[in-house]
């Protein structure tokens, strides 16, 4: 009796273990060990993989166990999930990094219809991946588990872009670079709408006027960039050297203009009573040096002795000798040679009215002038005919195609276009002299055409637009 009634409880027992076995199904922590894994029917599903449902959560399984350590992206047919400590992280708010890019995660879910702005934390060790930047020059790798500082990034259909752009986002058009909003950047931006102004990395459209920052000039209307000037727009002659900084046709003036990167510098030459050749607009030093007298009344040693007293900031230039200083051709031309600009000069001397005499003082200037540059370009100008078709007969018979002869006027009515051909020149106009079809008139009749004196850019955006070849100017740009 005993025997049988120990049988019926071994049998009860073992019917037991087999039905709790066989009930034992989805997750659950392997007897004897911390891990969990899954079970199918009482037995661990070693090819289970993915993610399973289970206790109102979901698991990331790996060969049947959940695998705890894993921290990355995981999919089913719901979408792809952000995966922590095993399981669907349902409260996470970021970027997740993934073999196929840096995702945008909402909800603990990949938001692939999502395209905009969203907030994530920047990784400050490049240890590779996706780049952002922090401030310029200061690239970045963000990683929503590693320490580091909050930003908007750009997002297009769930997934982190690294691009430089202008993004609209709550009806605010945001400056992009290199995938993340550049709140600290003020400057010019553009995406496929144009350019616009950005203050404090959002556009500005309530901006209107001239802004500038390194680079170039920027016109703008409604933070629209409507005009731009930059080194290349044009070729950029400074005026006198850039006598908006130092006082004009000294050193200094040419030295500031070269490091501006001026593509021609122009100057006024005139003789000395010994033949020198020295550079100065007015007829006498009364403006520059406080004292009237000609030049061509005063030996180069005389005029040498002078000190300029009078130009842009020049209680800022005192004891500067390169500012305080005449200067001479074959100083200017060296300077013009050292920084790579084009020389142009206005011959400032006087025609004698006879053809020989006239030949010989360009023979003279021309000699000076290539003893210096060689086989350089440059300019010569003058409003004097007589001195041009002197210059154009030195030229000829040099065979010097590499200088070229413009003539000052102040109005496009002051010449018939026959004579630019037949003298071999090129207009050098005033602004106020031109009228609304005179760049175009010139154009057509293949004559370049340089317009003096223009600081205003409004003007110069005009010109650029109209198809000037050059510009000259008291001011630097860029």
């Amino acid at each position: 009796m005993k025997k049988k009634y120990l049988a019926v409880l071994i049998l009860c027992a073992a019917a037991g273990v087999f039905l709790w076995c066989s009930c034992r199904c989805g997750i659950h922590r392997k007897i004897g060990s911390s891990e969990y894994y899954y079970y199918r029917y009482g037995f661990i599903d070693r090819d289970k993989n993915g993610l399973v449902y289970d206790r109102d959560a979901w698991w990331y399984l790996k060969d049947g166990r959940v695998d705890m350590e894993y921290r990355g992206l995981a999919e089913n047919s719901r979408g792809r999930w952000r995966i922590r400590n095993g399981t669907v992280d349902f409260s996470y708010e970021g970027f997740v990094c993934d073999p196929g890019g840096w995702w945008y995660v909402s909800g603990g879910k990949v938001r692939e219809n999502f395209t905009g702005l969203a907030y994530g934390r920047v990784k400050t060790d490049l240890t590779g991946g996706f780049y952002g930047r922090n401030l310029p020059g200061s690239p970045a790798l963000f990683d929503a588990d590693a320490p580091g500082t909050y930003a908007w990034w750009y997002v297009e259909n769930g997934k982190a872009v690294l691009c430089d752009t202008l993004v609209e986002d709550h009806s605010v058009w945001w400056c992009v670079r290199r995938g993340r909003v550049w709140f600290s950047y003020t400057g010019i931006a553009e995406n496929e709408n144009g350019k616009f102004y950005v203050g404090n990395g959002r556009v500005r459209f309530d901006r209107d006027g001239i802004f500038r920052q390194q680079g170039g000039t920027w016109l703008l209307d409604s933070g629209r960039v409507t005009g731009e000037i930059h080194q290349d727009s044009v070729r950029f002659i400074a005026h006198r050297g850039l006598r908006s900084e130092a006082p004009d046709n000294t050193r200094k003036a040419f030295e500031l203009a070269g490091e501006a990167g001026f593509w021609g510098c122009e100057t006024d030459v005139r003789l000395t009573a010994d033949g020198q050749f020295v550079l100065l607009h007015d007829q006498s030093f009364r403006r520059m040096c406080g004292t009237d007298v000609l030049p061509q009344d005063l030996t180069a040693e005389e005029i040498r002795s002078l000190s300029i007293v009078e130009g842009a900031h020049i209680e800022d230039w005192a004891g500067d000798a390169s500012a305080t200083e005449v200067a001479f051709l074959e100083e200017y031309l060296q300077i013009c040679l050292q920084y790579g600009m084009v020389p142009v000069m206005d011959m400032k001397l006087k025609s004698s009215g006879e053809e020989a005499e006239d030949f010989a003082q360009m023979q003279k200037l021309y000699e000076a002038v290539k003893s210096r540059i060689g086989d350089g370009e440059a300019v010569f100008l003058s409003s004097d005919r007589n001195l041009l078709k002197a210059m154009r007969r030195v030229l000829d018979a040099a065979g010097d195609s590499r200088i070229s002869l413009q003539i000052l006027i102040r109005s496009a009515d002051e010449l018939p276009l026959w004579e630019y051909q037949e003298l071999g020149v090129t207009p050098d106009i005033k602004y106020r002299g031109l009228k609304e079809d005179t760049i175009a008139l010139f154009r057509e009749n293949d004559l370049a055409v340089n317009v003096w004196t223009v600081d205003d850019p409004y003007k110069i955006d005009f010109l650029l637009k109209q198809g000037t070849d050059y510009i000259t100017t008291n001011k630097r740009f860029w």
